[in-house]
């Protein structure tokens, strides 16, 4: 293994191996120190077990002197069915919405719009982004754990049951008893009857076909929409400000049944395959009447769907900011 000490290049040989370990500027002392180990390799073969899914997916982790292990982020997040998306030494995490952020080196970061403290920095090793399980575990709000028998990291259920409470979302506050959270600028909104929500919804149809892009920035530059980028564009327009991501979106207005839908309401869906739980909001769209949600996840682009029992198996609970 070779790492560059400050303006030199330091080069150590692990089990005949040479791995390069390359990290942006200088690597921190202790951190360095605490890497290497010299009984043991520093990167190892370990598995990822998701809780109530069969099958185990592999992947390499590094172990430090101070006990914490460094998971690989981009196979760690795929095996949950979510995307990765770089920009400069910034990750986003999500499966349609950009719901967690982190950056190199730093502790803060965001999952949803609320900011996280890591327990530990985000690290590059081997040129790759890592966290320690405990930085994981924080960041999805999500129990994990390092099982040493098995070199396996468990990935538990979030909660005790299959279906999620609004109050246990990840970065949202306690709900009251009338489920209203958060707080949102109405401004000079007038949507109070269906036909005025209906207005909503043909407004958004004006997008129809527009490219879906997981972390689209300002739709006036690069005119592409991920769902929680649109449902929020779609809002403001009639003067309802909504947060950027669809986990803290999931925090407005009051929540509602699947039976008490009305135009407009905003339904939470959550991501195939995460756990057996499956309590973690990763989707939003916008309930356009007859059974039919107004959103965007893929090609097409905007387009409004069925909500059928495809949607309907995925479905958490929505919301209504529209009262």
């Amino acid at each position: 293994m070779r790492y560059r000490e400050c303006g030199r290049w330091m080069g150590i040989t692990i089990l005949g191996t040479a791995l390069l370990l390359s990290v942006a500027g200088c690597m921190d002392q202790a951190f360095r120190k605490d890497l290497v180990h010299t009984s043991s390799p520093v990167a190892e073969p370990a598995q990822l077990q998701l809780a109530g899914k069969g099958g185990v997916h592999k992947l390499n982790v590094y172990k430090d002197q101070a006990g914490r292990v460094w998971l690989p982020l981009q196979p760690t997040v795929q095996a949950m069915n979510m995307k990765l998306h770089q920009t400069g030494d910034r990750y986003v995490i999500g499966a349609t919405d950009p719901n967690y952020t982190v950056q190199m080196n730093t502790p803060s970061a965001r999952t949803g719009d609320q900011t996280v403290e890591l327990p530990h920095a985000p690290r590059l090793l081997g040129d790759t982004p890592h966290l320690t399980v405990q930085a994981m575990s924080a960041l999805l709000h999500t129990p994990m754990h390092w099982d040493a028998s098995r070199a396996s990291i468990v990935v538990e259920s979030q909660g005790a049951g299959a279906r999620i409470h609004s109050h246990s979302l990840p970065g949202l506050p306690y709900s009251g008893a009338d489920g209203r959270m958060g707080a949102m600028s109405r401004g000079g909104s007038n949507l109070d009857t269906e036909a005025e929500k209906q207005e909503l919804i043909s407004y958004g149809k004006r997008f129809m076909g527009t490219p879906y892009e997981f972390g689209a920035g300002d739709y006036s530059d690069k005119h592409t929409f991920d769902c929680s980028s649109f449902v929020q564009y779609v809002f403001s327009h009639f003067g309802v400000e909504l947060p950027r991501t669809s986990i803290s979106q999931a925090g407005v207005g009051r929540r509602v049944q699947l039976g008490e839908l009305k135009t407009g309401d905003l339904l939470f869906f959550y991501t195939p395959g995460r756990y057996d739980s499956n309590n973690t909001v990763g989707h939003v769209g916008i309930y356009a009447g007859n059974n039919r949600i107004l959103q965007t996840y893929g090609d097409p682009g905007v387009t409004v769907s069925e909500l059928d029992d495809y949607w309907k198996g995925r479905f958490l609970f929505a919301r209504r900011v529209l009262d």
